[in-house]
């Protein structure tokens, strides 16, 4: 977006100041791009946005005139309803009505075969009735009905033309001699409007309104523009590039302009743009704003179009029309839709009978529109080439007020819905469930739930405090009241709800003879029996056998009914095998709450836990499976060889002969990895061994020697230390390469564990220092502080008169001071009597630093 906004030369040949709005916003620090790299960065940029350029389909562009030899220029007569166009080969300027059948009408005729007369650029002058064309050899007027020709100036290669009838003024191009021409109709002397940097002006236009000319120039791919007064206008819009012309901002998706036209009153540019095969991009028209202050427009590109030439707009009817000199076509493309309505569609696709109203819009204007009444959602039409389309959105119709049929006899009612809403909707008499319905496209239909006829209960049994009560088949809202079974005491009610049976009443107290009861483990009901216990005693019975693990339950009887006060039976865990972290883990056969221990088989490490919870086995831990011996290469395709590794350990590997440096690995779970979290970057591959000529045959036993050394390091008989260790044809090489490093570390350890030592020390040695530095400053500081108040102190207090009597508050808070009172005096040591104070307003202490005590009174400090 900031290339498009930049005036950027994207024809690949340096620019002589290439400084695009991108360039400007990259940090001082990043280096600059040359002006030719600048100008290949400009070049691919401008082929990936013409490529993602999106044109309008071929369908929206209106074929006027087709079989036409070579047109060129084009200009419109809008009061007189006609457009009017040259053809080279032809060697004619045509005219043809815009309403109806268009049946072209050729007013001027010159000799074929005669390029010198051929017409290239044509103009009318609608004050005058005249028509205007340029030629290769001079300009040529005549009336409107082709009659009266006469020459106006002799000009060299004519192009373009354009008329400044208020002034009476008349600018051409010729695109051999590079220069812009203009001529006042009453003279025959032609003047070089512009020429400096001018290369190849094809056409040009004029704003009357801003007293602007702007041009094409097909050599230079620029769109430039001037004051008509020829005096240099700058903008913050345009480059200069020359004292009275500037480079209007226009994209990098232009490259060969070709026509050119102006709509003065909407502030655009209407552009023909030959194909850039270099570059990669189609023939196509384009819009843009006059000062360049917006992206250029795709109008239209494909099918049809080859070679658009000459081009006018139609202000009244926001249409622009142009020739195709290759395909030999006059085209139109429609830029404003007038007010009106359309069908929209619904959310499936289908045609929703909806119909939307729009304004009138202009070309490729977007606007969104509501949906009408009883419709929900809203649309976003497009306009192209005068037909309003939807772009996107659809109409979809709401529900009005209903009931929905969930069975055969059975509805739901519900309100009036907006399409695409849902709500939740209540069951039906004699239905139950819980129920959503949506609205879609007008019709409601179930969204989640069901509405349904209730089931009935089957037969079973549930329990009931500590009895276990068993009942037959029962109807939806069916009753049964029994007596509690035997063993217990009272009697119950129960009731079928929707295939659900429940205690709704009664009690169900048991007795305290031997027997069994039922008690809720947690896991399901279990079984246990109890022999005879007496009133407010307490029995403990065990398990029964399938439920051998626990305590068993402690029951006691309190009149006449047991109570369960603990209950514990659990399940033995039968011997099982999991897989953990890819290895397989076995156990045996476990009680509740037994704990085995398992370590990982082999080829992994770590160990793992087995513990019984009712049934259950739970492993905890984890096996990670460690890494076999091997190769490994560094960044720089090194290889180094390593032993087995368990999971989590760490290896330094001495690089090879020939290399220096230390290569530290790690096992993670079967995988090797470079660990560089504790070394240098710069150590966490080898480097390779500079080392001269002439040190080659002397050195190279020495760097053998010391490279083993390394690997070897203090455990094969040398002492950890970390003195350097020099040697003399080493010293020689490693001043050509590292002028800054002639000694390392021995042994694999040392090294490194001077170096963290170091990394840790030096943070607390800063801020040690840091800290005695801010204390030391702060007491000289209060020292000079003090000093320079002892002194103003004195001057003010010179001529203190006596002091009042002093007051009681005054007179407490000196005496409770704890050092002597310093009254300010004009002695240097003089020290005030508490009682002398008189209203003591604010005391301050400062317990910081050894400094007197200071109060606040009406006289002073």
């Amino acid at each position: 977006s900031a290339l498009r906004r930049a005036a950027c030369d994207c024809s690949g040949r340096p620019v002589q100041k290439p400084h695009c709005a991108w360039a400007a916003r990259m940090p001082p620090s990043a280096p600059r791009p040359s002006a030719r790299q600048e100008c290949r960065i400009r070049r691919s940029l401008c082929v990936a946005l013409a490529a993602a350029a999106v044109p309008l389909p071929a369908w929206a562009v209106k074929t006027l005139l087709h079989d036409l030899e070579q047109p060129q220029g084009v200009a419109l007569d809008v009061t007189g309803g006609r457009i009017y166009w040259a053809e080279v080969s032809k060697g004619t300027v045509s005219r043809a009505y815009l309403g109806g059948d268009l049946r072209p009408e050729a007013i001027i005729h010159t000799p074929l075969g005669n390029l010198e007369d051929a017409p290239y650029g044509v103009a009318l002058d609608h004050k005058a009735g005249k028509v205007y064309w340029t030629t290769t050899r001079a300009i040529f007027r005549a009336d409107l009905n082709g009659s009266n020709v006469e020459p106006v100036v002799n000009a060299s290669c004519g192009g373009g033309i354009a008329l400044d009838v208020q002034e009476n003024v008349m600018y051409w191009t010729s695109w051999h001699d590079g220069v812009i021409y203009r001529m006042h109709l009453n003279s025959s002397n032609p003047e070089e409007f512009i020429s400096d940097g001018v290369e190849m002006p094809i056409d040009l236009a004029l704003d009357l309104n801003r007293k602007k000319v702007y041009w094409t120039d097909t050599r230079k791919k620029t769109v430039e523009r001037a004051n008509l007064d020829g005096t240099e206008t700058p903008t913050a819009l345009a480059l200069a590039v020359n004292l009275r012309g500037s480079v209007v901002n226009m994209s990098c998706d232009i490259r060969m302009t070709n026509g050119i036209a102006i709509d003065p009153l909407g502030g655009q540019i209407y552009l023909t743009g030959s194909a850039d095969v270099s570059a990669g991009q189609a023939p196509g028209i384009y819009r843009s704003h006059l000062f360049g202050e917006s992206e250029s427009e795709l109008l239209f590109s494909g099918e049809g179009l080859e070679k658009p030439w000459g081009i006018a707009y139609d202000h009244e009817g926001n249409t622009v029309y142009w020739t195709d000199q290759k395909a030999g076509t006059l085209q139109s493309l429609a830029l404003r839709c007038d007010s009106g309505s359309i069908e929209v569609p619904s959310s499936t696709g289908r045609p929703s009978s909806a119909k939307v109203a729009y304004i009138t819009m202009r070309h490729s204007e977007l606007s969104t529109s509501k949906c009408p009444m009883n419709y929900s959602g809203e649309v976003r039409l497009m306009c192209s080439d005068g037909t309003v389309s939807v772009s996107s959105g659809h109409c979809s119709k709401d529900c009005p007020a209903g009931s929905l049929n969930v069975t055969n006899t059975s509805y739901v009612a519900y309100d009036a819905m907006k399409s695409g809403n849902s709500t939740e909707a209540a069951c039906g008499k004699n239905l139950v469930g819980d129920m959503r319905i949506k609205c879609l496209e007008g019709v409601v239909s179930i969204a989640s739930g069901f509405c349904r006829a209730p089931r009935g209960c089957a037969a079973g049994s549930l329990l009931f405090g500590t009895a276990k009560l068993t009942y037959n088949s029962m109807a939806h809202e069916q009753f049964l009241s029994r007596d509690c079974p035997d063993g217990f005491e009272g009697n119950y009610s129960l009731t079928c709800e929707d295939g659900e049976v429940s205690a709704v009443e009664g009690r169900c107290d048991p007795n305290c003879d031997e027997g069994t009861i039922w008690i809720d483990n947690g896991g399901g009901l279990v079984e246990v029996y109890h022999g005879s216990i007496n009133p407010g005693g307490r029995m403990k019975v065990p398990c029964p056998p399938d439920y051998s693990a626990g305590e068993g339950a402690r029951l006691e009887c309190r009149e006449g009914t047991i109570r369960v006060l603990q209950s514990q039976c659990f399940r033995i865990c039968e011997k099982g095998s999991k897989i953990i972290g890819g290895a397989r883990i076995s156990h045996g056969a476990m009680n509740q709450g037994e704990v085995q221990s398992s370590p990982c088989p082999a080829g992994f490490s770590g160990n793992v836990s087995i513990s019984c919870k009712d049934g259950d086995a739970a492993y905890t831990g984890n096996c990670h499976a460690q890494c076999p011996s091997g190769v490994f290469n560094d960044s720089h395709n090194i290889s180094v060889s390593y032993q087995a590794i368990d999971h989590g350990g760490e290896l330094k590997i001495t690089c090879p002969e020939g290399y220096h440096g230390l290569v530290p690995l790690r096992c993670i779970n079967g995988n090797i990895t470079l660990n560089c979290g504790f070394e240098n970057a710069s150590r966490c591959d080898c480097q390779k061994v500079a080392i001269h000529d002439e040190d080659v045959q002397s050195g190279g036993t020495e760097r053998h020697e010391d490279i083993q050394h390394e690997r070897d390091g203090p455990e094969h008989g040398s002492e950890e230390h970390d003195a350097p260790i020099r040697h003399p044809a080493r010293e020689h090489a490693s001043a050509s390469a590292h002028s800054s490093s002639t000694t390392r570390s021995v042994g694999l350890r040392g090294g490194a564990h001077s170096e963290k030592q170091r990394q840790e020390e030096e943070p607390v040695i800063v801020l040690v220092a840091a800290i005695a530095g801010s204390v030391a400053f702060v007491l000289v500081a209060s020292c000079v502080a003090w000093q320079v108040v002892r002194r103003r102190r004195k001057q003010r207090m010179s001529a203190c008169p006596p002091p009042p009597a002093p007051s009681k508050a005054a007179k407490c808070i000196a005496e409770t001071l704890c050092w002597p009172v310093g009254w300010s005096g004009s002695g240097d040591s003089s020290t005030a009597d508490p009682n002398s104070i008189s209203e003591m307003n604010d005391i301050v202490i400062d317990s910081l630093v050894p400094l007197p005590s200071y109060w606040a009174t009406q006289e002073g400090m």
